[in-house]
C-alpha cells in the first residue's frame, strides 16, 4: 500500500472507503450525504496523529458553482 500524502485524497487500497458512500433522501429536497467506513472522519479531518487527507471537501469545491446554478435555475422558473 502507497499511502497518500497529507493533503491529498486518500489513496485507494481495497475500495471500502468510496464503496461506503451512500446518499438517502430526507424530504422533497432534502438529502444526506456520507461515508459509513469507521475510518472517513479521521481521513477528511485528520487526527492528533494522521494529517488530513480530505476527499469530501475537495468534491464539493469542484461542484459548487454548477450546483448553484442548477438550483437557480429551478427556483427562478
Amino acid at each position: 500500500h502507497q499511502a497518500s500524502a497529507p493533503g491529498e485524497a486518500p489513496a485507494t487500497d481495497t475500495g471500502a472507503l468510496v464503496n461506503s458512500a451512500y446518499t438517502k433522501k430526507l424530504g422533497d429536497s432534502d438529502y444526506e450525504t456520507g461515508f459509513t467506513a469507521e475510518y472517513a472522519a479521521a481521513l477528511e479531518f485528520g487526527t492528533p496523529r494522521i494529517l488530513p487527507r480530505p476527499y469530501l471537501r475537495p468534491a464539493v469545491e469542484a461542484v459548487r458553482d454548477q450546483f448553484v446554478s442548477a438550483i437557480r435555475q429551478i427556483v427562478e422558473k
